[in-house]
């Protein structure tokens, strides 16, 4: 007979305490799994500098979030590292992943515009949409995130010119000056990104009837988010 068992009561309640403390600690397992996010960026490209200054000052902690940065040599790398599973979140070329999001080719949530270029989105805060939907608070603080670190990017904070030049591999001064000629966002644009569907209907990236079906999913993604929760 197992002795647990054969002890009554007291048998009855060691059993109740260890099932509680293994469901305690695959809570906390699960949880801690998550709130985590890997997240790729384009190496040594300022343009992702929010997402280094995020993890180097403890923005992503502070948001709760355990993050992992990936680095890669280029966009279609970052977008094809999301399609495999790789990351679950990225800054990435705004043309690549909205034409390849048209075509069906990744199907990606568009968190916020990162930065522009002669107007039209640049660089995008993006996630793949089902792991957006499994874990429906980590785009918000992926966002917030985004948010603060951008800000000290656009006060010209010691902090972010230091963390842009040592990234760089330049002087303080020079990074101060290549991150004044990038202009840094934070918020989502959904007429920008819908202009830039259409040069990229033009281009013959996309075709019209792409084009007009994500242009619709912004406009409706957009009527979800100003819902109240």
């Amino acid at each position: 007979m197992i002795p647990f068992l054969s002890a009554g009561k007291a048998g009855k309640n060691h059993l109740l305490s260890v099932i509680l403390l293994s469901l305690f600690v695959l809570s906390l397992f699960s949880s801690c799994r998550e709130r985590s996010a890997r997240i790729g960026i384009v190496a040594y490209d300022l343009r992702s500098l929010a997402a280094r200054l995020a993890l180097e000052l403890g923005i992503y902690q502070n948001e709760g979030l355990k993050v992992e940065l990936l680095e890669f040599q280029n966009s279609e790398q970052v977008l094809s590292a999301i399609r495999s599973g790789k990351i679950e979140a990225a800054y990435v070329d705004a043309r690549d992943a909205l034409a390849q999001s048209a075509r069906g080719e990744i199907d990606l949530k568009i968190l916020a515009i990162a930065n522009r270029s002669n107007y039209a989105p640049d660089v995008m805060l993006v996630v793949k949409r089902d792991w957006a939907e499994k874990n429906a608070k980590l785009p918000a603080a992926l966002i917030e995130a985004h948010k603060k670190a951008t800000r000290m990017i656009l006060d010209e904070q010691p902090a972010a010119i230091e963390a842009a030049a040592r990234w760089a591999g330049m002087s303080k001064d020079d990074a101060k000056k290549a991150l004044s000629a990038i202009h840094f966002e934070s918020g989502m644009d959904r007429a920008a990104l819908i202009g830039l569907l259409d040069n990229l209907r033009s281009a013959k990236a996309i075709s019209p009837a792409q084009a007009e079906s994500m242009a619709s999913r912004l406009v409706q993604e957009e009527a979800e988010s100003s819902v109240p929760k």
